[in-house]
């Protein structure tokens, strides 16, 4: 248990002063001004106890219950998301939404809230036996807690697999006349170095790449959504960890000055340096997607918004530890986890509410917990050319163009890609005005 209005665990910079180092000295506060501020009715976490065990939620207080992921994992206690669905989230009867990696962690709780307000909900997921399992527990919820009928789909997609998300966007259509929200949520960690069969590094394709694909492959439906369609990517505090940065010379190498050059320093930090880099990459494509949404006169047809979760337990941790690749350091992440269905009220706000700005980055108040605010990116986030460059290495990479624009970077000598890009049919039709 923790007492209220700090953080608990470790002090930062103290007993742990590899994560000081990496994330700050202290729990920083990087809210903008922002009228969401003050419209959210939902109570912040500060003050809240954290408990381990269902018995002791109930003696708790603060609003605070304990819950099961799908497959029965305990997790940490949620403060926030009852009332934050309940308050915050619109009426989304008749929309349709995609999220990725929805199977369980941010992207389940996303699903099932905005399966809650009425929308029907794909489930875009590489595991179909366990996408299932999420969306009967989503239809079980809903009907014995609520009452409702849910309307969810499962769709499998892999995200190391160009062909699979080719073959996803194909299968959505067929399926669907409309997409209103496509949630570019899911994402790995820290896994080890491998490439995938498209030859480019797992945690950058997974991450970036096939998202970048995805969206440039229903653009056109996002930008038909009545009321405006929107891309939502998903990243996370790492794309500011220790300032890492794109190798635009090299996209599948890296640049392995990340992570205040711990990489070639403290063994197993390595693929942390990449999946900072990768999320860094969803900040970019963020940003340089809602500047050429403007460019080309589409800024009212689709919005391009960001958003981290903070600090949240989720699976996303689980697959380092199990193979004791994690850094030690990161191990103090832990006390100061906020709870899996919190970590996805941000996702939520920029889905969903109707004063998310296109461009925007949202992320709990306090930066690792707290309620979902309008907030600033960091590092290399607002760095124009490097976000133009990696546009163009993605579509390279993909093999495809996107909403090009009037600057493009050079292409390396010898890029993997550069006959496909060549080759590359035009982006997707799209109305414009």
């Amino acid at each position: 248990l923790v007492g209220p209005n700090r953080p608990p665990g470790c002090a930062m910079g103290n007993v742990c002063p590899s994560l000081a180092l990496l994330m700050g000295r202290k729990l920083p506060s990087t809210v903008d001004s922002d009228p969401l501020l003050e419209i959210s009715p939902v109570p912040d976490r500060e003050g809240a106890k954290l408990v381990a065990e269902p018995e002791l939620a109930k003696a708790a207080g603060a609003g605070a219950v304990t819950v099961r992921q799908p497959g029965g994992a305990l997790r940490a206690p949620s403060t926030m998301y009852a009332s934050f669905v309940r308050d915050m989230v619109p009426d989304l009867a008749g929309q349709v939404a995609i999220v990725t990696g929805a199977n369980a962690g941010i992207g389940f709780w996303a699903a099932r809230a905005l399966a809650a307000k009425g929308a029907t909900v794909v489930l875009a997921c590489r595991d179909l036996s366990k996408a299932a399992a999420a969306k009967a527990e989503i239809e079980r919820a809903l009907r014995d807690e609520a009452g409702l009928q849910a309307h969810v789909e499962v769709s499998h997609l892999d995200l190391a697999s160009f062909a699979s998300v080719r073959a996803f966007a194909v299968d959505f259509r067929a399926r669907h006349d409309r997409l209103d929200m496509l949630l570019n949520n899911a994402g790995i960690m820290g896994v080890a170095r491998s490439l995938t069969v498209d030859g480019w590094d797992v945690q950058l394709q997974t991450n970036h790449l096939s998202h970048f694909l995805l969206t440039r492959e229903l653009f056109d439906m996002l930008a038909r959504a009545p009321g405006g369609g929107r891309a939502v990517h998903h990243s996370s505090m790492a794309h500011k960890a220790g300032t890492p940065r794109i190798n635009c010379e090299a996209l599948n190498e890296g640049a392995m000055d990340g992570m205040c050059g711990l990489a070639g320093r403290l063994p197993g930090a390595a693929p942390f340096v990449r999946y900072a880099q990768s999320k860094l990459a969803n900040v970019l494509f963020a940003f340089e997607l809602d500047r050429r949404l403007i460019a080309a006169g589409l800024q009212g047809k689709v919005k391009s918004v960001c958003a981290h979760p903070g600090v949240a337990d989720t699976h996303l941790f689980d697959a380092p530890t199990r193979t004791g690749s994690i850094p030690s350091f990161f191990r103090c992440f832990a006390p100061h986890m906020q709870s899996a269905e919190d970590g996805a009220l941000p996702l939520l706000l920029a889905a969903t509410h109707g004063d998310v700005k296109s461009g925007g980055f949202y992320g709990p108040q306090h930066e690792f917990r707290g309620h979902p605010v309008r907030c600033k990116s960091g590092g290399h986030a607002q760095d124009a050319r490097m976000a133009r460059e990696l546009w163009v290495l993605s579509e390279l990479a993909t093999g495809c163009r996107f909403l090009p624009g009037d600057v493009h970077a050079p292409v390396p000598a010898g890029h993997p890609a550069g006959v496909a890009h060549e080759n590359a049919p035009p982006a997707a039709d799209v109305q414009r005005g």
